[in-house]
């Protein structure tokens, strides 16, 4: 079974609901009142609100940018040396090693 696509509707609904989440950001009022002003149910308002910031969100990847470092470049740059070893702190007490003996 393939990836569903959005339809005409669907991508109308996500629209107007952004347009609802603007007007809520810039109203500056707590999310219950401003949902009361509007006649929104809060069912509607919290799943949608949710919804579309975690879409939103930047990939993890793109915020922690790494640069590039070419493994090859430090093997032809030392080829008689007795070993190599990498090691990547990756946060939260992981760390990758690589050695070469």
């Amino acid at each position: 079974m393939g990836k569903r696509t959005k339809t005409e509707a669907t991508l109308q609904h996500e629209a107007m609901w952004r347009d609802r989440l603007q007007h809520y950001e810039a109203s500056g009022k707590k999310a219950a009142d401003f949902c009361r002003a509007e006649g929104i149910s809060a069912w509607s308002f919290y799943p949608w609100h949710q919804r579309l910031k975690q879409r939103d969100k930047p990939l993890v990847k793109e915020e922690r940018s790494v640069p590039f470092l070419d493994l090859c470049t430090l093997a032809s740059s030392a080829p008689r040396a007795p070993g190599l070893e990498i090691r990547f702190d990756l946060g939260g007490g992981l760390v990758l090693t690589i050695a070469r003996h």
